[in-house]
């Protein structure tokens, strides 16, 4: 048995944590971009949202992102309804 498998009755381990969002590329790019760290949540929300109108672009998050992510998001839902959803756009 592996130790992603368990029978019923057996105790369930801890949900492994997902690695924060500070510690990936695109964190370190933006801590190195002044522009980008100098801006506002609010700049950085109309930025966003210009980029998307402009683009064209539809965001989609998965629903266990942060409210922010989910916030800015055209579609929030889990991993099968967002292929769903790519698929159609």
């Amino acid at each position: 048995m592996t130790k992603e498998m368990h029978r019923p009755g057996d105790a369930i381990p801890e949900q492994r944590a997902r690695p924060s969002v500070a510690h990936t590329a695109a964190a370190a790019t933006i801590e190195a971009d002044r522009e980008i760290a100098s801006m506002t949540d609010a700049d950085l929300v109309a930025g966003i949202d210009r980029m998307r109108r402009e683009q064209g672009a539809l965001i989609l998050a998965h629903n266990y992102q942060i409210g922010a992510i989910q916030d800015l998001a055209d579609f929030v839902g889990d991993s099968l309804e967002l292929s769903r959803q790519a698929a159609r756009t």
